[in-house]
C-alpha cells in the first residue's frame, strides 16, 4: 500500500491523493469492524500521505460561509500572484466557493 501510495504521489502529485486515501480509511474501518483489530500499519501510511495533502473542512455556521467568501473575495483582489492563482483554480475546478 506504501508502494501504491508513494507512486500515486510521484505521478500525479498531492492533490490527487484525497479520493485514494477516503477509499483507503474506508478500507481500514470496515475490515476493523468486520475482525475486530486495529491495522496499525495501514492507519501508519494513511497518516503519512494524508499530511501531505489539504483535507477542507466543511463550514457549518453562516459566518463561516461570510468569512469564506471575503477571504476568496480578497485573494482575488489584494492577494499574492500565488493566493490568486491557487484560488482562481479552485473556482475553475467548481470546488470551495460560493458562486
Amino acid at each position: 500500500m506504501d508502494y501504491f501510495f508513494e507512486n500515486l504521489l510521484k505521478d500525479y502529485g498531492a492533490s490527487q491523493l484525497e479520493n485514494p486515501l477516503s477509499a483507503l480509511m474506508q478500507h481500514i474501518e470496515y475490515y476493523e469492524a468486520l475482525q475486530k483489530i486495529t491495522m496499525l500499519q495501514m492507519r501508519a501510511i494513511y497518516k503519512k500521505y494524508s499530511e501531505q495533502i489539504k483535507i477542507p473542512i466543511l463550514i457549518t455556521t453562516l459566518s463561516q460561509l461570510t468569512q469564506n467568501i471575503d477571504t476568496v473575495e480578497n485573494y482575488l483582489t489584494e492577494g499574492s500572484d500565488i493566493e490568486r492563482m491557487e484560488t482562481s483554480k479552485l473556482i475553475k475546478r467548481g470546488t470551495c466557493f460560493v458562486a
